[in-house]
């Protein structure tokens, strides 16, 4: 049960991790001209990131995200592979 939940909770914390670093750079990318254009009114320049910088990023958010998933899933995995499945399922917790 410990392994269950634990791995649910990192396959979820994964698919959320991959689907908000996809949708964030997709965002960023796509409002990249609006961005500098806001900062070259304020005479601020704008230097891209590189691509290797980018992926850097993106690889600590995932592994960062993955880490609390599977951190915020300990006490409940270890919760609930304490209870007697039979009482468990009775009380419906």
């Amino acid at each position: 049960m410990f392994r269950l939940i634990l791995a649910e909770a990192a396959f979820l914390t994964a698919l959320g991790g991959i689907l908000g670093i996809a949708a964030g750079g997709t965002l960023f990318y796509a409002y990249k001209e609006v961005l500098a254009s806001s900062l070259l009114a304020f005479k601020v320049p704008y230097i891209w990131p590189s691509v290797s910088h980018v992926a850097a990023i993106s690889i600590f958010t995932f592994i960062s995200a993955l880490a609390m998933g599977i951190i915020g899933a300990l006490y409940p995995a270890y919760t609930s592979a304490r209870l007697d499945p039979y009482n468990a399922i009775r009380t419906g917790e």
